[in-house]
């Protein structure tokens, strides 16, 4: 809600719903025929609609949060390097002895883990921070 209210007061748009198709699909495949899917909904008294929503809100959020945080976050070279040299090169070695293992096969992987790493960690500050911030009431016969 913390972060659904962010949104709504900076006016962040909804993705439109084409953009959900593929993870509609993605989560279709997952049950062996198209019958199985539809027992699955009926059986939790689930809508497609309602899956549909839901899928939406979780893009929104992800590229809300994705904006928000991702662009302040800088990575530097050394950490590049020692991530690198604490992770990856033990793993690839012992995954594939004998061969060379360089830094530049593994950069780009290494510079989006560390960042995404640390966008997560901002947006984790960001709702403590928040919930200091906001008075919650929890309402149980909303769980009933």
């Amino acid at each position: 809600m913390l972060v659904r209210n962010e949104m709504e007061s900076s006016h962040f748009p909804m993705p439109a719903p084409a953009e959900i198709a593929p993870a509609l699909e993605k989560l279709k495949n997952g049950f062996p025929s198209e019958e199985d899917y539809r027992a699955a909904l009926a059986e939790y008294g689930i809508a497609e609609e309602d899956i549909g929503g839901l899928l939406l809100r979780m893009a929104a959020i992800e590229e809300f949060t994705s904006l928000r945080f991702r662009p302040a976050v800088q990575v530097t070279e050394q950490e590049v390097q020692d991530y690198f040299d604490r992770v990856v090169a033990p793993a690839a070695r012992a995954a594939h002895p004998g061969q060379p293992v360089e830094l530049e096969t593994y950069r780009a992987q290494i510079e989006e883990k560390l960042a995404a790493e640390r966008a997560d960690r901002d947006l984790d500050n960001w709702l403590k921070e928040a919930r200091r911030r906001t008075q919650v009431t929890i309402h149980q016969e909303a769980f009933e």
